[in-house]
């Protein structure tokens, strides 16, 4: 995956990310792509973009910022996380999407039956 990229129909956009290692960036996106991969069976994804923000950087740690947003068929969903290690950081963003979207759907599925 690069900077714009399309995973399975989905445009993806990462920024950000440039400065972190090669294997640091090959797991984030590994991430993405899995994680696209299982919201995509929950409604139709259309773009997933991100951006990575590093700071409070000490020794050779730092503190990440990770916002994202999903464009589906029906809606747009918004998270941010944050975490001393950019993986975690990217796994917190993507379940805190996914609950949104889960959220999303089942409040549909519920309005659809009640009417």
């Amino acid at each position: 995956m690069r900077d714009d990229d399309i995973f399975g129909g989905v445009i993806v956009s990462i920024s950000g990310i440039h400065e972190e290692d090669g294997f640091v960036r090959d797991n984030v996106q590994g991430e993405i792509s899995k994680a696209l991969g299982k919201l995509s069976r929950v409604m139709e994804v259309t773009d997933f973009s991100m951006h990575v923000r590093k700071y409070h950087e000490e020794g050779n740690r730092a503190k990440y910022s990770v916002h994202g947003k999903i464009i589906t068929a029906e809606s747009e969903f918004y998270a941010e996380d944050f975490a001393w290690e950019l993986e975690k950081a990217v796994k917190g963003l993507l379940d805190k999407l996914e609950k949104e979207m889960l959220r999303h759907a089942e409040k549909a599925k519920d309005h659809g039956r009640a009417h």
